[in-house]
């Protein structure tokens, strides 16, 4: 019994350790994430954070809709931008900070790229520069 706890216990800190790299790795992934009226597609998104106590993943989504960037708060990721292409992304994209969720790792379908440390930093300071009061 206690080498079955053993083996569980190191394959569950196994998953956990690949979800903190994962997430340092400032991941964009494709994941089951609601749109504005209400339907759970497959879209694109970045990992902004992992949560307490779970482990659960806060993400932003992302969006070819370029004019729904909400000035000084999204960024829009474009071609030749130093870290487009390591995105996945096919097309300009919006990184909207207001289109949050808190995901489990289950609803995600798999990895596309990442997005620079200086601008994952830059999105975690606006977003928590707008909750301060």
């Amino acid at each position: 019994v206690a080498m079955h706890l053993a083996g569980r216990l190191a394959t569950t800190n196994q998953s956990i350790r690949r979800r903190i790299f994962f997430h340092e790795r400032r991941g964009c992934l494709t994941g089951k994430f609601a749109t504005g009226c209400g339907v759970v597609k497959n879209r694109p998104v970045l990992c902004l954070a992992l949560m307490p106590p779970y482990k659960d993943f806060l993400v932003c989504g992302l969006s070819t809709q370029l004019q729904q960037a909400v000035p000084d708060f999204d960024e829009v990721l474009k071609p030749g931008e130093a870290d487009y292409s390591s995105t996945g992304l096919k097309a300009a994209s919006v990184i909207r900070l207001g289109y949050l969720a808190v995901l489990p790792r289950s609803e995600f379908k798999g990895r596309i790229g990442s997005v620079s440390k200086a601008r994952l930093d830059r999105l975690r300071m606006k977003l928590s520069d707008f909750l301060r009061p």
